[in-house]
């Protein structure tokens, strides 16, 4: 795998695999299975090592070594394991797959974000949303309506590409058959140029950016790589966190779902206040120093916010699929990784940014009173 979204993609799925571990190990059977024709009203999550989703639920997370939708899913999915299949079901919302190997041969009707080795959209997937991806190769015998962004590193077209734009990155190599189709304009950055073969039909604007293959790797792996790191270390930081100051992290969750307005007001005060308080203190010689470590702390409270968000996210999403007690472990594991990938989608990134900070930072600070509040009791 030369290219470094190929390689970043393979360091996701292990990554995946480390966070879906826990949900695997504590099931009492091996495997998981809702068979065809139960319904369930609210979210489902299945975890073992062979997880089957045949029936019909509104939401659903799968984690696994396999795991296989072959039901309806009437809103949003997100599966984690070695192999991915979406095999004859279908997803009514968007669809978050994270593994080895990913195949779509059924209906996604929303968006499908795909971080893999390699996703093939066979001659029965149909996404009618966007399709964005990180993987090390791409295969599209089916069709995909919307816009199609990403990079990967060996790339075959033979079916439809309709309605959106291509945008591709880096890209190692690009195939297309002869009944391949791409009705809007093809973007894409690569050593060398893409040969239309006799058949094939492209009928927007046709670009290439010519990149020798040094300079895509130093272009393209820097990000992707980046991201990975940062998912990394903000576990690293928040497990620390639930080791030294178990009690304080999970009060500053629960104050999100018990006072979510009340914390979002005292982090907007925190996040807009405290930059000026440290301006005002550094004004003065002697001040300085002071308004130095005041700023250090700021920005480490700033990179802390995001950790009782996720805490509670995924704790919140958990007991919505059934599991009552879920463990802290797994909770700010899930809750990170969705997080981490909101935030890392353009324009709604940015949102999801600004509106953790000051929930975050006003989490925190009622989480400290309530720590202090029993120590007191």
């Amino acid at each position: 795998m030369k290219n470094p979204i190929a390689v970043s993609a393979t360091l996701c799925f292990l990554a995946i695999s480390l966070l879906a571990a826990p949900a695997v190990l504590a099931q009492d059977k091996p495997d998981e299975v809702l068979e065809a024709g139960e319904h369930r009203s609210v979210a489902t999550l299945l975890a073992g090592r062979l997880v089957r989703m045949a029936g019909e639920v509104p939401d659903f997370l799968g984690a696994g070594q396999t795991v296989t939708i072959s039901g309806e899913v009437l809103d949003n999915a997100l599966a984690m394991g070695q192999d991915v299949e979406l095999d004859g079901g279908s997803v009514a919302g968007d669809l978050l797959a994270m593994g080895q190997t990913i195949t779509i041969e059924g209906l996604v009707s929303g968006d499908l974000y795909a971080g893999c080795e390699t996703l093939r959209i066979g001659e029965e997937g149909v996404v009618l949303g966007n399709l964005y991806l990180g993987a090390a190769k791409l295969i599209i015998d089916g069709r995909v309506e919307g816009t199609l962004q990403g990079g990967a590193e060996r790339i075959v077209v033979t079916g439809t590409l309709g309605g959106g734009d291509v945008y591709l990155g880096e890209t190692g190599s690009i195939e297309l058959g002869p009944a391949a189709r791409i009705t809007g304009d093809l973007s894409y950055h690569a050593a060398e140029a893409v040969e239309v073969p006799a058949g094939a039909e492209i009928l927007g604007l046709f670009e290439h950016v010519a990149l020798d293959a040094k300079e895509a790797e130093d272009e393209g792996g820097f990000s992707l790589l980046y991201f990975l790191w940062c998912l990394v270390a903000a576990m690293i930081v928040g497990l620390v966190l639930l080791a030294v100051a178990g009690p304080w992290m999970r009060a500053s969750a629960a104050s999100i779902g018990e006072a979510a307005g009340r914390a979002f007001g005292w982090g907007a005060l925190w996040l807009l206040g405290t930059p000026l308080a440290i301006l005002l203190v550094m004004i003065s010689i002697v001040g300085i120093p002071l308004g130095v470590l005041g700023a250090g702390l700021y920005a480490a409270a700033l990179y802390l916010a995001a950790l009782p968000m996720s805490l509670w996210l995924g704790d919140w999403l958990l007991r919505r699929m059934g599991r009552p007690a879920p463990g802290a472990f797994l909770s700010l594991s899930l809750g990170l990784l969705i997080y981490k990938l909101l935030a890392a989608i353009p324009w709604l990134g940015v949102l999801v940014v600004f509106a953790t900070l000051p929930l975050g930072l006003g989490a925190m600070f009622l989480g400290c009173r309530q720590v202090q509040a029993k120590l007191k009791a």
